[in-house]
C-alpha cells in the first residue's frame, strides 16, 4: 500500500529550479515544503488555502526550514481570480486531494488554468475510490474522465497519467498546441 509521495510527483511534473509553482488548497503543506526544496532559492512557491490556521502552520514550517521562497496566500480557488495571482504567472499548479471536496471543482480547474503560463502544466491528484470509507464518500469521487472534460473546456489536454500511489490517480495537463 502506498500513498502519494510529493518528491515523486514533482519529478513526474518536471519541476525544476527557478520555477514558480502553486499548491492549490495547500492544507498542511504536504506538497509545499517539497516544492520549496525542488524550485530552490530562485524559485517561488505559493501555498493557497482558505484556512488561515493551516497557512500559519505552513509559514512557520517554511521559516524553520529556511524556505524563503514560500509565500502563503489566503484565497478561494473556486472563485474567479480567487487565488489572488495574476494571469499566466506560474509554471506549474498542483491540485492534490482537493477537487473531491470542492463544491464547484470545475471552477478550481478554471482558476488553475487562468494563472498558468502557456508552456505550464497542471497536476491533478485525486482519489480513485472510497475504499470502504477509508477515503472520501463514494458520492465525492470524481472520475478521471470528468476532470479531463473540464480541462478540455479550458483548451487543455491530458499529457499523461502518473503513478500516484494505490489510492489515487495522477494526471498532468497542458495547453493544446
Amino acid at each position: 500500500m502506498s500513498f502519494v509521495k510529493p518528491e515523486k510527483t514533482l519529478h513526474d511534473m518536471n519541476i525544476a529550479e527557478g520555477m514558480t509553482v502553486v499548491d492549490f488548497d495547500a492544507g498542511a503543506g504536504y506538497f509545499t515544503m517539497a516544492l520549496a526544496k525542488k524550485v530552490g532559492p530562485h524559485g517561488k512557491v505559493y501555498a493557497i488555502d482558505t484556512r488561515a490556521d493551516l497557512l500559519t502552520r505552513i509559514a512557520n514550517e517554511a521559516k524553520i526550514f529556511h524556505h524563503k521562497n514560500v509565500e502563503v496566500l489566503r484565497g478561494d480557488i473556486e472563485s474567479p481570480n480567487g487565488s489572488g495571482l495574476i494571469n499566466a504567472s506560474v509554471d506549474r499548479v498542483i491540485i492534490a486531494n482537493t477537487l473531491f471536496v470542492c463544491d464547484h471543482p470545475e471552477r478550481a480547474v478554471k482558476e488553475a488554468v487562468r494563472i498558468l503560463k502557456l508552456k505550464g502544466k497542471i497536476a491533478v491528484i485525486d482519489w480513485v475510490d472510497s475504499y470502504n470509507h477509508f477515503g472520501p464518500h463514494p458520492d465525492c469521487i470524481i472520475p478521471k474522465e470528468h476532470i479531463a472534460s473540464w480541462f478540455d473546456r479550458e483548451n487543455m489536454i491530458q499529457e499523461r497519467e502518473f503513478d500516484a500511489g494505490d489510492y489515487h490517480y495522477g494526471l498532468v495537463f497542458k495547453f493544446k498546441d
